[in-house]
């Protein structure tokens, strides 16, 4: 609980009671993602598995037929709370600061701080009360390129190696069709690859793309989007992967289902969250608020998304 002398360090001058956004990540995905709504608790897709089968055949040759099969897919809407009690004796003698906005504000940040995280890392624990993120439908779809030998599968590989040039241009090269949306990597990466371009002979530039009324830096004319969520120290899921990991990870990604890409998915107005003003207990002066969601995650076909893990972060 949130305590009164706690709440009263809202009162003092800016100088005394520090910056407020001290707690926070750098994630800029969230421009890039693109949301659908459903009816009812879960989408309900297909995947092609098998497509009728093209053959030649001789003038006086006889027809075979061969049919096309589906593999039937679904994932449900998951639940996202922030709950959190504002003091009422704070409430009713605040005068230099509302209690309420400031409360708001901080369940706010913290239910957009919890999205982010699992965009990239949602039920890679294990915990399926969260929606799958990148990295889960990249292992469960075996879109991983391994660092250390190219192989592409549903781990890291079996050792962290360092970042190339010519592994980041066969990961790049995993696209389908119309380019990636963007390319998805913490700071660390885009360290080293700024690094590996400006070594002398490279013939690699590090580009500036316009994006949502502003530029980004891009690989082949591809936007790298920084998220801080990414981990350094990756297992992907296994924590047998490595003794003690440095592993971390580039994705590529498509969003969207026209592009059949990674898609946030809610029934009704999921992005017009409003907070629940829950009733007083019996033996507390405080007013409970909460801050609730339900999206879900889906990836409409495994070649929209990829990875290339087992990139060495210390290296």
């Amino acid at each position: 609980m949130t305590t009164f002398a706690e709440w009263n360090k809202v009162d003092m001058p800016l100088e005394i009671r520090g910056v407020w956004t001290t707690i926070q990540k750098t994630s800029e995905v969230g421009p890039f993602l693109e949301y659908q709504s459903i009816e009812g608790s879960s989408a309900e897709f297909e995947r092609e598995a098998t497509n009728p089968v093209a053959s030649f055949m001789s003038d006086e040759g006889t027809i075979s037929e061969s049919g096309l099969t589906f593999t039937e897919k679904s994932e449900t809407l998951k639940t996202i709370y922030t709950q959190s009690p504002l003091n009422n004796k704070k409430k009713q003698l605040s005068s230099k600061s509302d209690p309420e906005v400031i409360l708001k504000a901080k369940m706010a940040k913290s239910f957009r701080r919890k999205l982010e995280d699992k965009i990239i890392n949602g039920q890679v624990s294990g915990d399926t009360n969260e929606f799958k993120g990148l990295l889960k439908w990249c292992i469960d779809d075996s879109r991983i390129m391994n660092m250390d030998d190219g192989v592409v599968a549903n781990t890291g590989g079996a050792a962290e190696t360092e970042l190339t040039l010519a592994r980041m241009d066969q990961f790049v090269d995993m696209r389908e069709g119309e380019d990636w949306d963007a390319l998805v990597m913490n700071k660390t990466m885009r360290r080293k690859l700024t690094a590996l371009a400006r070594a002398a002979g490279s013939g690699v530039k590090i580009g500036e793309v316009e994006r949502f009324g502003r530029k980004v830096m891009s690989y082949d004319d591809v936007p790298i989007v920084i998220v801080d969520w990414i981990s350094n120290a990756e297992d992907y899921g296994t924590a047998s992967t490595w003794p003690t990991s440095t592993a971390t990870t580039i994705f590529a990604a498509k969003f969207g289902p026209e592009k059949e890409g990674f898609t946030l998915f809610h029934n009704g107005g999921f992005m017009d969250l409003s907070f629940e003003k829950l009733a007083v207990p019996r033996n507390e002066n405080v007013t409970p608020w909460r801050l609730i969601g339900y999206p879900g995650s889906v990836v409409y076909s495994p070649l929209a998304i990829a990875a290339l893990g087992g990139i060495d972060s210390s290296a």
